[in-house]
């Protein structure tokens, strides 16, 4: 037996072979059962019938698809578009009650997500993945195991996001077995990849550093991965506030403010509690009499709160070279006395 020849190089030959198919290949299109009585056994008998009389009969999507297999028209196709939000389930093959089963299963809905988030051009900041139970073993209705993933930076790396979850599902404890998975991005930031440079540091990059501060979110808990925001109070105890680190601040700064220059000196390591210094002969003593190296700088603030703070801060030395900032807290009217000193800080 000769097979015969189906490759076509020009529009002729292509229009004589797609002649030659039978009419069973418009199925979906047009009536089989309606063609076969009309004598119509191949698809070039279907292209001789008046067009006038197939458009009446069959409808304007049979001949728009003929004339574009035949090259006749330009074929339009509808571009995909993304949803804007992420949510999908996935049926796991059986009931799985280990950690391998599950990520087996979420491997694939990470690269779904993976796809998701680069026609966005964004990354995901917060993500959970509910792990659903069989209904009759937790009652009326359905419940679900959330393992929830939140990131420092945006990150659209499904290697990435694939260790992050490993950690996370390795603290959860099975108690009923899982028998689907469910997705969901409950947020998104930006993320547009940048150039690489001609001589890149190893781990010197920011995103590098939120894959770190990521890991240890996964391990340690959102709430012991923390960082410092600046509040606007100019008592340095209360000038600002520890936060998650995938916290954004309310307004963050388009750039790094500089201080102005003439602006008072401050020390890295701020004390719990202001500690109370003995006074000899009018100079406070921390280990010894200190050196005033800076003029006062005066903190009145917290009138609207109750914790009125009424303070002159200094650097001083001590005698070893250690530099201190210390402060002397005036009396207030209902109070009497002498200027009582307090350690505050301490300098690198």
């Amino acid at each position: 037996l000769v097979r015969p020849a189906r490759r076509a190089v020009g529009p002729r030959r292509m229009a004589r072979l797609l002649d030659r198919l039978p009419v069973g290949m418009l199925q979906g299109l047009a009536d089989d059962g309606w063609l076969d009585g009309i004598g119509c056994r191949t698809v070039g008998e279907v292209r001789g019938l008046p067009r006038a009389g197939l458009r009446r009969r069959l409808g304007p999507d049979l001949l728009a698809r003929l004339d574009q297999a035949y090259g006749e028209v330009p074929v339009r196709f509808t571009w995909f578009s993304a949803p804007a939000t992420f949510s999908q389930r996935m049926e796991l093959p059986g009931r799985t009650e280990s950690v391998q089963g599950v990520m087996a299963g979420a491997q694939r809905l990470l690269l779904a997500l993976a796809g998701w988030l680069a026609v966005q051009q964004a990354g995901v900041t917060h993500l959970v993945l509910r792990l659903e139970h069989e209904r009759y073993r937790l009652g009326a209705q359905t419940q679900a195991t959330p393992v929830t993933i939140s990131l420092a930076q945006p990150s659209r790396d499904p290697a990435h996001l694939s260790r992050l979850l490993q950690e996370r599902l390795d603290k959860v404890q099975f108690r009923v077995p899982a028998v689907s998975l469910l997705l969901v991005v409950e947020s998104v930031q930006a993320c547009v990849p940048q150039s690489d440079a001609l001589f890149p540091e190893p781990g010197g990059t920011p995103a590098e550093l939120g894959r770190v501060l990521d890991t240890l979110m996964a391990r340690l808990g959102r709430e012991n991965v923390l960082q410092p925001q600046p509040l606007a109070d100019h008592r340095p105890e209360r000038a600002n506030r520890w936060c998650p680190v995938d916290e954004m601040p309310a307004r963050a700064p388009r750039e790094p403010q500089r201080a102005p220059a003439g602006m008072p000196e401050r020390p890295l390591w701020l004390m719990a509690q202001p500690v109370a210094l003995t006074v000899q002969r009018h100079r406070p003593c921390h280990g010894g009499p200190l050196t005033l190296l800076s003029r006062p700088e005066r903190i009145e603030s917290g009138w609207w709160d109750g914790a009125l703070a009424t303070r002159d801060y200094f650097v001083a030395q001590r005698a070893d070279g250690l530099r201190c900032w210390v402060y002397r807290q005036r009396p207030g009217r209902e109070e009497s006395g002498e200027y009582r000193w307090f350690l505050h800080g301490l300098f690198a």
